[in-house]
């Protein structure tokens, strides 16, 4: 989009449905035209057929075709039918209750309800309801009971006789005089809310002013403004650099943030991340001079580079998939780990068949399932780091089930959508805690020394040389700042791995722990259920080999 274009925003179903509350006399007028009593009515027939003269007993004969045929009509014609004047009657419930449903399905789903509309066309000769002879049955000559109900049974009324009824006091309806037809007044009101919103000069007046003081660009991006304090100071910045205050209605109609949608995929349900560009730069003027900031772009951009997790054997990718819960056993032999609710994390394996277990859901034509990697949770985390305005997820979304006192044995976790102590990120649950999440494509060499997939989409390793904080017994590292700079291959302002640490939680920047690598460490990411405050989207351990297993080490499924 342009930068400075306003998103087209269309009316939704609830605006039909505001204006339709000018009906309302109509409809009521409508009401007041009912009359009768079904129970009055079944008492009628309860005493008709008790009757020993009835159907002409009595006098040895029956009604002619032509008598009987007068009786389905008056009753057809008769808006007294079924005796609609008591709101409390069974039948007066149905036909409400019918009539609301197949209006309201006309005009979409909405707070709005027609409550009712005129019943006696339903019965009109001819319709598809009408009654027939053998309905009202033979009556004697003189029965003075012809135009009362004979056919209280349940029935049921078709859309077209919903649709077809007429609404009086409706200019420019129908052409019978003032009157309309339910689909003609819905979609007479729906043209009529269309033009006025169209003609209208202010229509985008609060979303201009909500969405975002002075900027509607949907590139968007975070500055540091200072380190330290436990978590930093961050704040939202426009293209150029400036402070903005972006709302939640900003950022559910950014094409990015707004894009990200859960999908059923190989029967696992699955988040669809956009594609976007990025850009690092530091501002020369401005209240943010000097400070380093981050972009975010839904396309291609002057400056910006794509994000790697968009990239795949050197060609780009509109999106990937990331599994919204954690990984979970989904059976098969060999066996597929998945991404459903109401599980518990699959866990205990070590990172190579953690690997192979997600890449099992590849066959039958099915392909580009992985272990998510180190590229797909940065792209992911770059995104909360922006709409959360700060590095402490915690204090946002929730701790989390990171508090548990264990044994050393007994598990702890939780199911995957469990929302205890946690409102999930645009649908991602788990984020951080309950479990270790296993991250591939960043880990230590035998020197320590950082190796991280190539930027190209291509999965191999390239080797950094860039050597992370080291781990020490009893020291949990607290992220001051973040590796910068490229090489041939790799860019580390891609994701985030920490450089400077401290051991004093409130001088960190980034609000979440960092146990530093041993030889040959692979990556953890998350935290689990009993290391607390040090649970978070930016926690990432690498004190581990490849070979290790546990009950609090699981996964995390993606799709590319």
């Amino acid at each position: 989009m342009p930068e400075n274009e306003i998103p087209d925003m269309q009316p939704t179903m609830q605006d039909v449905a505001d204006k339709l509350d000018k009906g309302a006399d109509a409809l009521a007028s409508a009401q007041e035209q009912l009359g009768g009593d079904v129970a009055r009515a079944l008492a009628r027939l309860a005493e008709h057929e008790a009757d020993s003269s009835a159907h002409g007993g009595a006098i040895g004969g029956g009604a002619s075709a032509s008598q009987i045929a007068e009786a389905v009509a008056a009753h057809n014609e008769s808006p007294l039918a079924h005796g609609l004047d008591n709101p409390d009657s069974a039948m007066y419930q149905m036909i409400a209750a019918a009539a609301a449903n197949a209006v309201n399905d006309k005009i979409g789903e909405s707070d709005g309800q027609i409550n009712l509309v005129a019943h006696a066309k339903t019965h009109a000769a001819g319709a598809a309801d009408a009654l027939t002879p053998a309905d009202i049955g033979a009556v004697a000559d003189n029965d003075d009971r012809l135009s009362d109900a004979r056919d209280p049974k349940p029935h049921h009324h078709t859309m077209d006789d919903i649709t077809g009824f007429s609404l009086p006091g409706e200019e420019g309806g129908a052409e019978d005089g003032g009157t309309a037809s339910i689909s003609e007044f819905v979609e007479k009101k729906a043209k009529a809310a269309v033009s006025a919103h169209d003609s209208s000069e202010s229509a985008h007046a609060a979303l201009f002013e909500n969405i975002l003081v002075g900027n509607t660009s949907p590139i968007i991006g975070i500055c540091r403004v200072a380190t330290g304090g436990g978590a930093g100071l961050w704040f939202n910045i426009d293209e150029e650099g400036n402070p903005v205050s972006p709302n939640t209605a900003y950022f559910d109609n950014n094409p990015v943030f707004g894009g990200i949608r859960r999908m059923i995929v190989d029967d696992q349900i699955m988040g669809k991340i956009p594609q976007f560009w990025m850009k690092d730069f530091t501002p020369t003027e401005g209240m943010f001079a000097g400070k380093p900031c981050k972009l975010i772009s839904p396309g291609q951009k002057e400056g910006f580079r794509i994000h790697p997790a968009f990239m795949h054997n050197n060609a780009q990718i509109p999106y990937y998939l990331l599994g919204c819960y954690e990984a979970t056993d989904e059976g098969g032999n060999p066996k597929k780990l998945g991404s459903r609710p109401g599980k518990l994390p699959f866990v205990n394996v070590n990172f190579d068949t953690m690997k192979t277990y997600c890449a099992n859901r590849n066959v039958n034509g099915v392909s580009g399932f992985m272990l998510w990697d180190v590229y797909q949770w940065s792209a992911l985390t770059l995104l909360m780091l922006i709409e959360l305005a700060t590095t402490d997820a915690q204090s946002r979304l929730g701790r989390g089930n990171v508090d548990k006192t264990w044994d050393g044995k007994t598990s702890y976790a939780v199911n995957t959508d469990s929302l205890v102590n946690h409102v999930p990120y645009r649908g991602f649950h788990a984020l951080y805690g309950n479990v270790w999440k296993m991250l591939d494509g960043v880990r230590a060499d035998s020197n320590k020394k950082t190796e991280i997939f190539k930027n190209d989409g291509t999965r191999a390793w390239i080797s950094t040389g860039f050597a992370m904080p080291p781990y020490s017994s009893g020291l949990t590292g607290w992220p001051v700042s973040m590796r910068s700079g490229k090489g041939d291959g790799y860019n580390f302002d891609d994701v985030f791995l920490p450089e400077v640490v401290t051991g004093a939680e409130n001088s960190a920047t980034y609000a979440d722990g960092f146990w530093g690598p041993v030889a040959n460490g692979v990556c953890y990411q998350g935290g689990y259920w009993v290391y607390g405050a040090h649970c978070g989207p930016f926690c990432l351990h690498f004190t581990h080999p490849s070979s290790n297993a546990d009950i609090h080490i699981g996964g995390r499924l993606a799709k590319i």
